[in-house]
């Protein structure tokens, strides 16, 4: 039976018919194959044969090849025993005999060329806006890595409607087939890692090679919104109507960024009795209500952290102000009066100020340690001594205050932005999220206003979550429209000349 089906195929070779343009080797055979038969085959001595055998699901594939042998015959039933003691669903074939590659049309299916073109930056900048309206998180990056690796690669993709995701890839596979195995595996592999955040939705190839194959609705979810940017005139009157509600400095800044954030997006503050404030903000969440459930659980732990009680409301949500004066009003607090018995009564102490001991006073501030008599250089040391022993500490969600320093007349405080690097918070950024705000803080305190009239200078210099510096603000009298004490003595003794 065997020498029948062998004499079969030496006749089924030697017929002259129609290749198609698609039956060439590099269409043919898969990278090792092509490769042992380029490289290595063809330079052999006749009498010679290449077989082949390729699983039509999986592109598996496997050959065998042999030469120098008496006959062509010869040469085709050794490598044809060799390559059928492979396990493979599909059947061996012979493809080549004595250097002539022979496919009949439809025998295999012809593989799709490897195209290692780089995709320009325009190309790559296409795809990418389009990726946005489905692909979430910390994929969108893996994919913007995927477009610029070689073929043959894949990308899997899993997102379900509460915005849980999952997705990996693969690349330089030997088919298209094998890549999109590859990368709905590695998909599976991360979404089995995600726990609780594991998206309920199957993972799919969302793109191969150069081409996006799915869109939102594939995945049964709306696109993404578009980002969304307020106007200059709204921004400005958004934020004023939020200033006559936000108290807390920190939630202030917090509500900045919130205003420069993707869609969706939301913010939740809360008020005490005391109108102590606490606040949290959730951006770029896949739909309106995930972002608000994320604000809301962020405003309660850091309320709890704070041990601020009170209820945490929704103050805005993408992009628009729904809190009101009348939703965080303080309720006035009954004012506790003590008598005091004449037994009770203490006598006023006579001493003079600087010899008062003081008991449990606040050195927390440089202005507390300037109210000493003591040279500013030494004051602003102390005031630094102090400070850090309960640094580094978080002063809202985003800034860590790390340390205080002190050189001289100088006092550094030395912030971290715990969720963005110098790159994705860059310096004009910064300054315009924080520099204007920082500076009313600064310039209004009267503590601080007496610090600068002596000469001091304050600075407050920030990094990334990389330890990259980003910005440093510094602050002096002349910044804050302020004169020194020595400036106004010389304006005092100047006038006194005049008269």
């Amino acid at each position: 039976m065997h020498k029948i089906f062998t004499l079969l195929v030496l006749a089924l070779w030697a017929l002259p018919y129609t290749l198609v343009a698609n039956m060439l080797p590099q269409n043919v055979l898969t990278k090792n194959c092509l490769n042992s038969y380029e490289n290595s085959y063809l330079s052999k001595d006749n009498h010679k044969a290449f077989v082949y055998a390729r699983e039509k699901e999986t592109d598996k594939d496997r050959c065998n090849w042999g030469y120098g042998y008496a006959t062509a015959e010869e040469a085709m039933d050794s490598v044809m025993k060799g390559c059928q003691s492979v396990m493979l669903n599909a059947e061996c074939m012979l493809i080549d005999s004595d250097g002539k590659f022979t496919v009949p049309d439809g025998t295999l299916t012809p593989l799709i060329p490897v195209d290692n073109t780089p995709l320009t930056k325009e190309e790559i900048a296409t795809r990418m806006k389009e990726a946005k309206s489905v692909v979430l998180g910390n994929c969108l990056p893996f994919f913007e890595k995927y477009l610029a690796i070689g073929e043959h690669k894949s990308f899997g993709y899993s997102v379900d409607a509460n915005g849980n995701y999952a997705c990996g890839y693969s690349y330089n596979n030997q088919s298209i087939k094998i890549s999109k195995k590859q990368a709905i595996k590695s998909c599976q592999n991360n979404k089995a890692k995600r726990g609780k955040k594991a998206p309920k939705s199957a993972c799919k190839v969302y793109a191969t090679n150069k081409t996006i194959l799915l869109r939102a609705k594939d995945y049964d979810i709306k696109p993404l919104v578009k980002e969304k940017v307020l106007s200059k005139e709204a921004y400005d009157n958004n934020l004023k109507q939020a200033q006559e509600i936000i108290k807390s400095w920190p939630c202030l800044i917090q509500y900045k960024y919130f205003l420069k954030s993707k869609v969706h997006n939301a913010f939740y503050l809360v008020q005490n009795e005391d109108a102590k404030q606490m606040c949290g903000r959730s951006e770029g969440a896949f739909t309106v209500d995930v972002a608000k459930q994320q604000a809301k659980e962020s405003c309660e732990k850091h309320a709890r952290d704070k041990q601020i009680k009170g209820e945490c409301k929704l103050f805005a949500v993408d992009l628009e102000l729904v809190g009101t004066k009348e939703m965080f009003k303080v309720s006035k607090k009954q004012t506790v009066v003590k008598t005091i018995t004449p037994k009770q009564e203490e006598k006023p102490d006579t001493k003079p100020l600087a010899q008062k001991k003081v008991k449990n006073a606040p050195q927390s501030s440089t202005a507390s340690a300037m109210q000493t008599a003591q040279p500013i250089e030494k004051a602003l040391a102390l005031a630094s001594t102090t400070m850090n022993k309960t640094l580094p500490s978080m002063i809202d969600a985003e800034l860590r205050l790390d340390k205080v320093t002190s050189e001289n007349k100088s006092m550094t405080f030395h912030y971290t932005i715990v969720h963005y690097t110098n790159w994705t918070m860059p310096k004009n950024k910064l300054h315009g999220l924080l520099y204007e705000d920082t500076k009313s803080h600064v310039c209004a305190d009267k503590d601080t206003q007496g610090l600068l009239k002596k000469g001091a200078v304050i600075a407050y210099s920030y990094r990334g979550k990389n330890k990259n510096s980003i910005d440093t603000f510094v602050f002096d009298a002349k910044e804050c429209g302020l004169k020194t004490n020595l400036e106004n003595l010389r304006n005092m003794l100047k006038n006194l000349g005049k008269k």
